[in-house]
């Protein structure tokens, strides 16, 4: 099992700005590995999206189904719902048949899940959750 703890210091969904998204990737007899990037203007959506995406990128070769703790609703709604299953059916639009919002991220997510399962825990604490926020306040400092 390959689990990732993820979080963003971009907090708002309706205002776009830059900011540092962080996760910690943690895997059976591996030491957890911590790891963060930036991200330049945009919503705490994207952000959430940009960190799933460079997180499950970080661990393409490694076998094992996936967990994903996140505070983030619009992951959780998404992952809980497999709805990231079903946009590659409609041609990767909504029902509604309009353009899915952040596709190439999704696309990457879902090419690096392959054949695996991904689980997903909306969590607002989990143990590493105190760290990475102190750690993205402190990296973040330099975009506010």
């Amino acid at each position: 099992m390959i689990t990732i703890y993820m979080d963003s210091s971009i907090k708002c969904w309706n205002k776009k700005k830059d900011g540092v998204v962080g996760f910690v990737v943690a895997t059976e007899g591996i030491e957890p590995k911590p790891m963060f990037g930036t991200v330049h203007k945009a919503n705490s959506n994207e952000a959430a999206v940009i960190c799933l995406s460079q997180a499950l990128d970080r661990v393409k070769n490694v076998k094992g189904d996936v967990m994903v703790f996140t505070s983030s609703y619009y992951i959780n709604n998404i992952l809980e719902a497999e709805t990231i299953y079903k946009w590659p059916k409609r041609n990767w639009k909504t029902r509604q048949n309009k353009e899915i919002k952040h596709k190439e991220y999704w696309q990457t997510i879902y090419k690096a899940l392959g054949d695996r399962k991904i689980s997903v825990k909306y969590a607002k604490e989990h143990e590493y959750k105190s760290w990475l926020e102190a750690e993205l306040t402190k990296r973040s400092k330099k975009y506010e």
